[in-house]
């Protein structure tokens, strides 16, 4: 807010002059906006004493955005002292130069935005051959290394955004690779794999053409474009993506070398992943889980032998009942059969459990019979065994053995 002289000038924000009211005291205090109309030289006939007029405080002291020296020697000349001007909101449209184009104020809203009657709402307000204003668009793009906390910010970020109003999606590369591609094994990810970085190019483009439709078509304001981007190549990309249709970018860099906090980020990650893309970036934690995947708990996570604690409660009610349906995760499937089936903690973590699969136990003599009940949807195979060589010195290849074909 701009102050001199007793006049307040704060952001011009209407292009309606305020009418004033002189007191019975000599001073003038706002009454709102109103058209000037025949009112306009009311305040030439303004005397003390005399009832409440409107003036135009425009007519007495133009409010100038700045005022020069010219311009205060003015107000001095035309304001008597002690009187107070009390100015609550004046202002003109801005002006655009002829590059820009006009701009129009928007009545929900009541944003300036660019006006073109050539194009759509939606254009006019987000082309891409206008100047990149306050409320475009805008691409935060993730940069960072796997579990370095980058989904994590995505989504808190993204959860904020839509709280407080603002429309906010997260595009997550990882996921368009896995709907688009299984991978055979580690090699998908080799630098030298030409035919995967095609792939996975392919899957940044399908990403940034869903982006394009959020922001341009889909009433989106903020995209969140969660990969690692950690090479220049993918960042000019993003960058001349976000040129052509207007965006602004704005990019967040997730790093962590710390190996606690690495190592705790892993369960959120591997949860998403598949056999191979563990093995490639955390081939440690995989073959400390071959070593005793009853046993081994991933940080922050738990273990099969976490989830039979967790379990116990269940099983007792179980046990009292007669006909039961149990709707639940291959995991805790495991731990159930174990229990019914008598089988020890080495076998329960192999136990075959096929998804879409109706496992149906009747009770008999000692024990319960199983019958397999397939639900007829076509379903990916995720059992695997445990591999003969499980120390971490491994080679890829040893890992993953075991890997059943779902590709």
């Amino acid at each position: 807010m701009y102050t001199a002289l007793g006049v307040q000038r704060p952001l011009l924000t209407s292009a309606q002059p305020l009418l004033c009211t002189q007191a019975l005291d000599g001073t003038y205090k706002s009454r709102g906006r109103q058209g000037l109309g025949d009112k306009r030289e009311a305040g030439d006939r303004l005397q003390k004493g005399s009832e409440p007029q409107h003036t135009s405080l425009s007519q007495l002291c133009p409010p100038p955005a700045v005022a020069t020296a010219k311009e205060e020697r003015a107000i001095r000349q035309k304001v008597r002292p002690g009187t107070l001007w009390t100015v609550v909101s004046l202002a003109v449209r801005p002006k655009m130069s002829q590059e820009m184009g006009e701009l129009t104020q928007t009545r929900l809203q009541k944003i300036w935005i660019p006006h073109n009657n050539g194009n759509s709402r939606l254009q006019r307000r987000r082309g891409s051959s206008i100047p990149q204003f306050t409320n475009s668009p805008t691409m935060v793009i993730m940069v960072g290394l796997p579990a370095r906390g980058k989904t994590y910010i995505s989504t808190k970020l993204t959860r904020y955004l839509n709280w407080i109003g603002t429309p906010t999606k997260v595009f997550n590369l990882g996921q368009y690779r896995r709907e688009a591609v299984s991978y055979k094994n580690y090699e998908f990810f080799l630098p030298d794999n030409m035919e995967a970085l095609l792939i996975r190019k392919q899957c940044a483009l399908a990403a940034l053409k869903d982006v394009h439709s959020y922001l341009s078509h889909e009433e989106g304001r903020v995209a969140v474009f969660d990969a690692t981007n950690t090479t220049r190549e993918r960042r000019s990309l993003i960058l001349q993506f976000a040129k052509e249709h207007g965006y602004k970018v704005f990019f967040i860099e997730s790093i962590c070398n710390d190996p606690d906090v690495i190592a705790e980020n892993i369960r959120g990650v591997c949860e998403e992943m598949t056999y191979e893309e563990i093995q490639e970036h955390y081939p440690e934690e995989f073959a400390l889980r071959d070593q005793d995947k009853y046993r081994y708990r991933y940080p922050k996570g738990e273990s099969y032998e976490d989830l039979v604690q967790r379990l116990e409660p269940v099983i007792m009610e179980l046990e009292r009942q007669e006909n039961v349906l149990v709707i639940c995760h291959q995991a805790v499937m495991r731990c159930l059969l174990a229990y019914f089936l008598d089988k020890s903690s080495d076998e329960l973590p192999y136990l075959k459990c096929p998804l879409h699969t109706v496992l149906k136990l009747t009770p008999v003599a000692y024990g319960c019979k199983v019958e397999s009940i397939y639900l007829n949807v076509e379903a990916v195979n995720t059992h695997r065994e445990k591999p003969e060589n499980v120390d971490i010195t491994r080679e890829p290849e040893e890992a993953l053995d075991t890997v059943p074909a779902h590709y």
